[in-house]
């Protein structure tokens, strides 16, 4: 906050750039294909903050956010990445993690069914665990466990326990109660400790219990499309597809619709702030339009508009900097802006 953003663009191509001026931090990094969808920014514990990425060409590459500058790079041969990158941070991992892994871990899921864990300081790939299945969405950690869960792209979910043998091997007691539930949008941990909520490109919802995979709870999205955002908060969810936007409602096992907003544009993958009260979601859409609406309610409040020579440019996901106060997005026309909260 108050440094530097990364993105990575269809050049194909890395960028990191200071939030308060836009001014580039160094040269643009090269990719070797499209960039996947998650390209987080992640504090390692060699002090070094690094914005990683991985491509549908199976490169993986690793930029230092401060400095912009290529910190490693390296490609799995015969592997193709669109779901992007997730991590275990080993500082904040039990002894368990602490004493089998030097290092902090990346976790890729590859189309062709393969999950690759790499050292985030080497790019070295330290296992490979074949799934069975296509992998398209993002693996999520349980720290308090030490395993990893795994949306596959048909094959429902499965996990894995870090503390057994490398690579791994399937967790105990773990049942994957829909087996045939493919998934592209990785699951988020639900408000209590022991529980995950996950939605399908069928558009069900479901809690799961992170100990069993047993469903705790299940509710349906309203909107037509494939899903391509999940945000659980405390007392509450919100999703979205490219064209709906809905929120909930949610208490033990019951789900309670807040409502929905389909107003008819594209949408990019939604940005929720639950404080202070009521809270907001932000949108980026189709019309140059970054999009409040109340958290509570999803009526909407207020939006902000930029312009462009070019038509029909989609704005992207955005971001927000707590340091400065702004929200920084990208649009489809090459521009990266950033607005003040409002």
């Amino acid at each position: 906050p108050g440094g530097n953003v990364g993105f990575a663009s269809n050049l194909p191509a890395m960028h990191s750039f200071a939030v308060a001026s836009g001014i580039p931090s160094g040269t643009p990094t090269t990719i070797a294909a499209l960039p996947s969808v998650a390209t987080p920014a992640l504090p390692l514990s060699n002090g070094r903050r690094i914005l990683f990425n991985s491509d549908s060409g199976g490169t993986v590459t690793a930029v230092d956010l401060q400095t912009g500058a290529l910190y490693w790079q390296g490609t799995k041969t015969g592997e193709s990445f669109v779901a992007g990158v997730s991590a275990v941070l080993r500082q904040y991992a039990g002894a368990a993690f602490q004493a089998r892994y030097a290092n902090d871990l990346l976790f890729l899921p590859s189309t062709t069914g393969n999950l690759l864990a790499l050292d985030a300081t080497t790019g070295a790939t330290v296992w490979t665990v074949a799934a069975g299945t296509s992998l398209r969405a993002l693996a999520l950690y349980d720290y308090s466990k030490n395993w990893v869960y795994l949306p596959t792209f048909g094959g429902g979910i499965v996990a894995y326990d870090l503390s057994s043998a490398l690579p791994p091997t399937a967790a105990s007691g773990w049942t994957n109660a829909v087996p045939t539930a493919s998934y592209s949008v990785g699951c988020t941990s639900a408000n209590v400790s022991t529980q995950m909520t996950c939605i399908d490109r069928s558009r069900n919802i479901r809690v799961l219990d992170r100990s069993t995979g047993a469903v705790v709870a299940s509710a349906t999205f309203a909107g037509a499309g494939t899903p391509s955002s999940i945000w659980q908060y405390g007392g509450g969810l919100v999703v979205g597809d490219a064209n709906t936007v809905q929120g909930f409602t949610v208490s033990g096992s019951t789900f309670t619709s807040n409502g929905t907003w389909s107003p008819g544009l594209t949408l990019s993958p939604v940005l929720v702030q639950p404080s202070p009260a009521p809270g907001a979601i932000f949108v980026g859409a189709s019309d140059q339009k970054l999009h409040k609406l109340r958290l509570d309610t999803l009526a909407p409040v207020s939006t902000v508009a930029v312009t462009s020579q070019l038509g029909g440019v989609q704005l992207g996901p955005a971001v927000y900097d707590v340091t400065l106060g702004l929200f920084v997005f990208g649009a489809s026309d090459g521009r990266i802006w950033a607005v003040p909260k409002f």
